[in-house]
């Protein structure tokens, strides 16, 4: 069985901002980006569904197509938080 087009109907469920494809465990997002892009941890999971027996696969958090010449994946990272001198920085 060869990979199917996602059907774009399917696709519109996952079109969000970098900025809600961002967001942490707490809610508060790591960019705020409004840039559309796609939650592509959960297009991961609907594919994952079909193709590999719900395994779910190690996925980018977001795609953002540009144009058909420019495709980015990201992957956000949460820093550390750390208290110094009565401010908060990352490490």
């Amino acid at each position: 069985m060869g990979l199917q087009r996602i059907d774009n109907a399917v696709l519109e469920k996952y079109r969000k901002t970098l900025k809600e494809c961002s967001k942490r465990d707490s809610g508060e997002p790591v960019t705020l980006s409004e840039y559309e892009a796609y939650q592509f941890d959960d297009l991961s999971a609907l594919e994952a569904e079909k193709y590999r027996r719900k395994k779910k696969l190690c996925s980018a958090d977001a795609l953002y197509i540009k144009n058909k010449n420019e495709i980015y994946f990201f992957e956000f990272k949460d820093a550390r938080k750390i208290s110094c001198f009565g401010k908060y920085e990352y490490l």
